[in-house]
């Protein structure tokens, strides 16, 4: 799934997902984010249950409800919240370190093997082993929720996926 804060980046994430189904990978529905690509894929194209399932926009493809641009927009602008949400949390997560080894004596040396104990030793002692999972997984996606239903139309955020399913990897 790509996630992105340039607005100019979904076209091309369309493309690829366009390319998956035209080579048979079924799993570029999942990679679509544009109303008219959606629907001239759909006529050559059958969307599975499963996809629709996972991704609840496709139904609306599937039963040709014009909310679908809208629901779009509402998939978009979530997955840009979330990844701002998220770096931001990563961003705080590092802070402490990077701070650490800029004042660590031999934190610029110019041997990198210094360098490299320095920053082990620093990460070992100040970086967090699940920033995202501190945070809360479930909060993140509600905060992403709230930022995105300020700059979509009321409903558009009715059919987004389940994005806990990004996550894995991490347990709870």
């Amino acid at each position: 799934m790509k996630r992105t804060d340039r607005e100019k980046d979904w076209p091309f994430a369309t493309s690829l997902g366009l390319k998956l189904l035209a080579e048979g990978d079924l799993r570029g529905w999942l990679h679509i984010f544009d109303a008219e690509s959606l629907t001239a894929a759909f006529e050559r194209v059958p969307c599975p249950p499963d996809l629709i399932a996972s991704r609840p926009a496709l139904g609306l493809l599937v039963s040709g409800d014009p909310r679908l641009d809208v629901a779009i927009r509402g998939e978009v602008e979530f997955w840009h919240q979330l990844d701002k949400l998220r770096m931001s949390v990563h961003r705080r997560a590092v802070r402490s370190y990077m701070v650490a080894v800029g004042r660590h004596p031999d934190g610029d040396s110019l041997e990198l093997a210094v360098q490299h104990r320095v920053r082990v030793a620093v990460a070992e002692r100040l970086l967090p082993q699940a920033p995202l999972l501190d945070y809360g997984i479930e909060r993140i996606i509600a905060e992403a929720i709230s930022h995105a239903s300020r700059l979509v139309p009321t409903g558009a955020l009715d059919w987004l996926p389940d994005a806990r399913k990004n996550f894995y990897g991490l347990s709870q």
